[in-house]
């Protein structure tokens, strides 16, 4: 879950579509950090946390 202007939760691919630079918080420590456009493409991102 990513966190929008207002404090509230939006959809990790929508995340990755919106922003442009991502931390991909897990068990409360960054997983993963970078440019939206390259983990959008991220074979590991796209499994994990977009379920495809």
């Amino acid at each position: 879950m990513a966190l929008g202007p207002e404090g509230r939760g939006i959809f990790p691919k929508l995340a990755l579509q919106t922003c442009q630079r991502v931390y991909v918080i897990d068990g409360g420590r960054i997983a993963l950090e970078g440019q939206a456009d390259e983990l959008l493409h991220n074979e590991q991102v796209q499994k994990v946390y977009l379920g495809e």
